[in-house]
């Protein structure tokens, strides 16, 4: 409805009650008209200084841990916002924490559905929390805002795409007797045989000729092999290595703090 059309069927029901002789008909020809007007004037203005904002507080979380997710709504205009439905698009696999999401026809998407009343000059905010049960890349948004007059009588609704995505992280899974393969101090009970701490010379020597068959051997093994060298050569070259291990192994295994 414009406001042209409204003066002129107020002209019209003014003509109608001048022939009727009903002052009756004027009163309510110039209300209805009134009314009329008001209701375009404040459709036009609803979402004028109007600003809506969705906020996350990390953009990556744990698998299992907790959002929040905070809505921001600013009226700077004299012109109240009586009713507004907030209707925003969330990720499948966030669990509300003390409040509800409806389920939407879209694969993986729920629905967060508010309505609020912003008066003038006022900001709104609320804060949600919710709890993140599904890893991967998820997105928020479009929002849909919808407001009416103050009278009820006619609605508008606003488009926003307001983009935001936050990262989940695989949940890690505990696995049992894994943590004797690291090491202290990531284990919960050290090793009591290990190599690294039983500082004696025949763990020492035990380690140096370990070292040398599975790294010293196999890289000469590898070499000679391809070069058609002597047996004797290989023997004299892995020879030196061998007892020049089995010594730097007694030494660091023997060897104890003061």
């Amino acid at each position: 409805m414009r406001l042209r059309s409204i003066l002129w069927a107020c002209l019209a029901g003014l003509a109608l009650a001048a022939l009727l002789h009903s002052g009756a008909l004027v009163f309510a020809t110039l209300a209805a008209s009134a009314l009329a007007a008001l209701v375009v004037g404040a459709r036009r203005r609803l979402f004028v200084a109007v600003t809506f904002e969705r906020t996350l507080s990390r953009r990556v979380v744990d698998w299992g841990g907790e959002l929040e997710i905070a809505m921001s709504i600013t009226n700077a205009k004299l012109l109240p916002l009586v009713w507004m439905r907030v209707h925003d698009e969330w990720p499948h696999g966030l669990e509300p924490q003390g409040f509800a999401l409806s389920p939407m026809t879209h694969l993986g998407r729920q629905a967060f559905v508010q309505t609020v009343s912003v008066r003038w000059y006022e900001r709104l905010r609320r804060r949600y929390r919710v709890r993140c049960t599904e890893r991967g890349l998820h997105r928020f948004g479009p929002i849909e805002l919808e407001a009416g007059d103050p009278f009820g009588i006619a609605g508008m609704d606003r488009v926003l795409e307001a983009p935001a995505e936050i990262s989940v992280l695989p949940k890690v899974l505990r696995i049992p007797g894994f943590q004797q393969f690291l090491g202290h101090p990531l284990m919960e009970e050290t090793v009591t045989h290990s190599l690294a701490h039983d500082p004696t010379a025949l763990r020492g020597i035990r380690t140096g000729i370990m070292l040398w068959a599975g790294i010293v051997v196999t890289t000469f093994a590898t070499e000679y092999v391809f070069e058609v060298r002597p047996w004797s050569l290989v023997g004299i070259n892995l020879g030196f290595w061998l007892i020049g291990m089995i010594l730097m192994g007694a030494i660091v295994g023997a060897w104890k703090k003061k």
